[in-house]
């Protein structure tokens, strides 16, 4: 059985590297940071976009 690919088991992977194989660590470490930061304003705008509190603001 093949294990299954995770952004966290890759940076776990990579931690024990990260002095020879650094880019093993920094990839996902940077695809974890672009999502939940595209997810944040992704989560603002709609809350902007949404909210009937803010709309007469």
């Amino acid at each position: 059985m093949k294990p299954t690919p995770a952004w966290g088991l890759m940076v776990a992977d990579g931690r024990t590297l990260i002095v020879t194989a650094w880019w093993l660590f920094f990839f996902p470490t940077l695809a974890i940071v672009l999502t939940v930061l595209s997810m944040n304003l992704l989560g603002d705008w709609l809350r902007d976009r949404l909210d009937p509190k803010l709309r007469n603001v």
